[in-house]
């Protein structure tokens, strides 16, 4: 019985041990290489101020997948539309740290809150354009102003040039 006891101690102990020294997945962003399952999507309506109607969805492994045109809503998952290199992801982060997605990122001035509910959530209530984003585990929703808000603007417009739309 003492025996068991002092093996159960043990195995707790090394447990407990072994918890201690799991990374933390919430360590700070790095604004030089994008988080390993770093991904994005941009739901652009009708009426989002001079931009083209679209879905982009970019995949942790660099896939572009884009849908352009009235209906494509965020219900929709687009077609393949190319493979992004290293640099182009890393350059799309950059882009999206700037714009402040997602939040909490350090450096980034434009740093928001994130908005209640899904995408579909945010067109509902009108938002023109919504930025979904999963970095480190978390995922968020974003509702920017494409008239004020320059770098969240600079992000949609790189997702155009990508798509090969501009």
């Amino acid at each position: 019985m003492q025996g068991t006891l002092g093996r159960l101690l043990l195995i707790t102990a090394l447990a407990a041990l072994g918890a201690c020294a799991a990374p933390d997945r919430r360590a700070p962003l790095d604004a030089a290489s994008p988080a390993p399952d770093f991904a994005l999507s941009i739901t652009v309506r009708d009426d989002a101020h001079g931009l083209t109607p679209a879905r982009y969805v970019l995949d942790p492994d660099g896939s572009l997948r884009a849908a352009i045109g009235p209906g494509a809503g965020s219900d929709l998952l687009p077609n393949f539309t190319r493979r992004l290199g290293e640099d182009e992801r890393a350059g799309v982060w950059r882009l999206a740290l700037a714009a402040g997605v997602p939040s909490g990122a350090p450096g980034s001035p434009g740093s928001r809150a994130a908005a209640p509910g899904s995408e579909r959530a945010a067109l509902d209530r009108g938002a023109g354009v919504v930025i979904w984003v999963r970095a480190q585990g978390a995922s968020a929703v974003y509702t920017p102003s494409m008239t004020t808000d320059a770098n969240a603007r600079l992000l949609v417009e790189r997702f155009e040039e990508l798509a090969w739309v501009r």
